[in-house]
């Protein structure tokens, strides 16, 4: 799995037929820009006139790629300002040892929205023959965010190991009395000595998460194990109002099983508004309480005022392996949709 996995696999069911696999065509997944991604092509934002804010860098660790004369420098930004920042543009120096800078490299922060007092992880990716001996960070570039703080809390982290890496999933709790749209969500690791290892982009639903209301996340974290700890970041919005959904689900999610054991979810969207939607649905699944699984599936063709769209979903990461942890089998299921037009 990679990062922000999107299966954007949302699909016209002609028929569905139970005795046998079902295959369903798909759509490309959307790109989105990876943490680790320099911004070689991206216009930084413009920061505006005045004294810069207080942003402080920490935890900065070197280490090899897996490219040759690839270097990969982790670390930690701290917003000790009273404002809320976005598109925070880090600039990170590789250094050589007497301290002179060898190239340097900027990337925006993971976490779109960077609070007081909150932290963000970071990750960048440069090539250079010649091994660094240390690696500097500085503010590049930001723009002051309006975004009010959100009062969110987050549920117990779960791991499965998987051939090749670890998946790690949660949920993100609304403690608050208004909506809130969940902008990212970013997953860090650090070794045995405490050292920054590396970080995920977890994928999310994009539905409004409600007042009191929950939304779960999932992540892969290559070349760790379950018994690493792992440090969630989020950013969030306070949003006016949830209002009244026009992507309405008319049947489902339902847990079906073919009769070659494989399960799968089916399911039915309406368009109750006047317009047309690109609609986006998100299937978790729990068992025992916990979170295990969750696929998003994207149309990229709108669904017209009144149509009705069928969707099945079939490949969510780790579902097998965690059932088995659990000592679950597919009657033990439970299925939670989450739409957004």
């Amino acid at each position: 799995m990679q990062h922000a996995r999107r299966l954007a696999r949302l699909c016209l069911l002609v028929c569905l037929a139970l005795a046998g696999c079902l295959s369903f065509p798909s759509a490309p997944a959307a790109q989105e820009p990876s943490p680790a991604s320099p911004l070689s092509t991206i216009a930084l934002p413009t920061s505006p006139a005045g004294p810069l804010p207080e942003v402080t860098f920490s935890d900065l660790v070197v280490r090899r790629g897996d490219e040759q004369d690839e270097w990969i420098v982790l670390g930690m930004a701290h917003n000790k300002s009273t404002s809320a920042l976005e598109s925070v543009a880090v600039r990170v120096e590789l250094l050589d040892a007497s301290g002179a800078a060898t190239g340097e490299t900027t990337v925006l922060l993971p976490l779109s929205v960077l609070q007081p007092g909150t932290f963000s992880p970071f990750m960048v990716r440069s090539e250079q023959a010649e091994g660094p001996a240390a690696a500097r960070a500085s503010l590049e570039s930001f723009q002051f965010s309006f975004e009010a703080a959100p009062h969110i809390s987050l549920g117990t982290v779960y791991t499965t190991e998987l051939p090749g890496e670890v998946l790690v999933r949660g949920t993100v709790h609304n403690d608050g009395t208004q909506p809130m749209r969940v902008r990212d969500v970013v997953v860090a690791w650090r070794d045995a000595s405490r050292a920054l290892r590396g970080l995920a982009v977890a994928t999310i639903p994009g539905a409004t998460l409600p007042a009191d209301g929950s939304l779960p996340w999932i992540a892969d974290a290559p070349g760790t194990s379950p018994a690493t700890r792992f440090e969630v970041f989020v950013a969030a919005s306070p949003v006016d109002s949830a209002g009244e959904s026009l992507l309405v689900v008319t049947d489902g999610p339902t847990w079906r099983v073919t009769s070659q054991g494989k399960g799968f979810a089916t399911g039915a969207l309406r368009n109750a508004g006047s317009a047309p939607i690109l609609p986006q649905v998100a299937i978790a699944v729990s068992a025992a309480g916990r979170p295990v699984s969750l696929e998003i599936l994207q149309s990229s063709i709108p669904l017209q005022p009144g149509e009705t769209l069928t969707f099945a979903a079939d490949q969510f990461p780790g579902l097998q392996a965690t059932l088995q942890s659990l000592d679950a089998d597919n009657a033990e299921i439970a299925l939670k949709a989450y739409v957004q037009g």
